[in-house]
């Protein structure tokens, strides 16, 4: 069945702007103090860039779970179509503290010159989501929710292998808990 713009999925490509904007922000100076050799400063960035991304996400999982329904309306949500955006943004609504850290984690990957780290955890993601989605929607029988559990899931590994890189010491600057805000 076809809705149109589905968009509990249209709310979702809203949020990757917002991490991109930490992100690419971060990164900037990220470089800029890679260039100067100030690895604490990086440190220090790195640490405020995934701070405010967590923060950002969790307070958009706060907002969206209390105004989910006039959200999605915002949105663009009709009768037809709320019960299923609603069945997908509940679900997807409890990953965005994880996508809003893996878009920006990507962006501080990129910045010290691991690109291929970076699309290597893109393309994660996206295969996972690619390989998962068929098998939730159709072969689990769970329609549109799987859609959405299947896109968590993909979230969370990403996010995953973007903590294991940053924390195998392989990235050039210090990570721990002492650098966030």
């Amino acid at each position: 069945m076809y809705f149109g713009k589905f968009t509990g999925a249209k709310l979702e490509s809203n949020i990757f702007p917002l991490g991109h904007t930490i992100g690419i922000g971060g990164a900037s100076l990220i470089s800029r103090r890679m260039g100067a050799g100030d690895r604490e400063g990086m440190a220090m960035t790195f640490g405020n860039m995934v701070s405010l991304a967590v923060i950002l996400g969790v307070s958009i999982l706060v907002l969206g779970r209390v105004g989910m329904v006039p959200l999605l309306r915002i949105f663009g949500a009709n009768e037809a179509i709320l019960p299923y955006s609603r069945e997908y943004f509940e679900v997807i609504i409890l990953a965005v503290p994880l996508m809003t850290f893996s878009i920006a984690g990507n962006d501080g990957i990129r910045a010290e010159g691991n690109a291929k780290i970076a699309m290597m955890a893109m393309i994660l993601g996206s295969v996972l989501n690619i390989i998962l989605d068929p098998l939730f929607i159709f072969g689990l029988d769970m329609g549109i929710r799987g859609a959405a559990v299947a896109t968590v899931i993909s979230i969370s590994a990403t996010s995953l292998f973007i903590i294991i890189y940053f924390m195998s010491g392989s990235c050039e600057f210090p990570i721990g808990f002492r650098y966030p805000l």
